[in-house]
């Protein structure tokens, strides 16, 4: 264990195990993270068998939580009907690292407000506001 983080050394056991699952997000990010090295990149694993491996490196009974963090925070990816999982290629943007899901989620409402915003086809609909940094609509 000598390679291992301090910032999640207190999450593990002597063996390496995870044995608490942390409650702030950057810790989770880390545990994951960690957790995902035990994975081989270019295989493919059945669900049974990530499962498995999930199992081997934590000892508080919840692998379902932690095979759903390896997909939700971009360490792992799976096929919809979760047959097929993979580990997903280290990236350089660190924000796409756990924060995929979200990011994508605000690009969409992002879209969908311009959108609103261009039917309404008038462009003194709205007024930016630098100081605020904010969109207000016109009255």
């Amino acid at each position: 264990m000598s390679n291992i983080s301090p910032d999640i050394a207190v999450f593990l056991d002597d063996e390496g195990r995870i044995k608490q699952y942390p409650a702030a997000a950057k810790k989770k990010i880390l545990v994951v993270e960690y957790l995902a090295g035990k994975f081989e990149e270019d295989r493919i694993y059945s669900e049974k068998e990530v499962n498995s491996i999930i199992n081997k490196w934590h000892t508080f009974g919840d692998y379902f939580l932690l095979r759903r963090m390896l997909i939700e925070y971009g360490f792992m990816g799976r096929k919809p009907n979760g047959s097929e999982y993979w580990v997903v290629k280290k990236q350089e943007d660190v924000l796409s690292r756990g924060y995929g899901m979200k990011l994508s989620m605000f690009a969409l409402f992002l879209f969908m407000i311009l959108a609103l915003l261009a039917a309404c086809g008038d462009d003194t609909a709205y007024k930016y506001n630098e100081s605020s940094d904010t969109l207000k609509f016109a009255q």
